[in-house]
């Protein structure tokens, strides 16, 4: 970070992902400063925990592993320290985590238009207005002549869908 940015809005401190009862640290002593309009990159070979990095600074940890150590701040706001449904409101509307794989992102049993909703009716938004969110946000990504997307499961997706599908997910525009 330059020396002239304004005060970060994302601070990790001390971050640490262990394995769940060994303790085993899978991710040691991580810390980073994000501010406003500047872009954090990681990078690292296949299985170097980028994306057990990624989940922990949103508040999450994969089966079998547990945020061991250390905090993450978003706007001064300790993460960690929310309850369960304001870290959940938080996901999505001030952050998101955006996997470079578009297949791990969406459930294999699950149709696509009941993940889309599922997203936003957990930020709030009743059936109705999820409903119509979800073909604005096909719209967005140029699926909304194709509504035949919301009845299929991830699978029978084109690759280029996937990623169409998973980018508005967090119900940010994408662009």
């Amino acid at each position: 970070m330059t020396g002239d940015m304004a005060s970060p809005r994302l601070v990790v401190e001390g971050l640490t992902v262990a394995t769940a009862g060994s303790g085993a640290a899978i991710i040691e002593d991580v810390s980073v400063q994000v501010a406003a309009g500047e872009v954090l990159g990681v990078v690292g070979e296949s299985g170097s925990g980028k994306t057990t990095l990624g989940l922990a600074m949103v508040g999450h940890a994969r089966r079998g592993l547990e945020i061991a150590a250390g905090s993450v701040r978003l706007d001064g706001t300790d993460l960690f320290s929310l309850p369960p449904d304001q870290l959940r409101r938080r996901r999505g509307a001030a952050m998101a985590y955006i996997p470079q794989d578009p297949s791990t992102a969406l459930n294999p049993a699950l149709r696509v238009g009941g993940m889309l909703k599922e997203v936003l009716t957990a930020h709030g938004r009743s059936g109705a207005e999820a409903d119509a969110r979800v073909q604005e946000l096909l719209a967005e990504v140029g699926l909304g002549s194709q509504p035949e997307i919301l009845s299929v499961y991830p699978h029978q997706l084109s690759g280029g869908h996937r990623h169409g599908v998973r980018l508005p997910a967090g119900s940010h525009r994408a662009r």
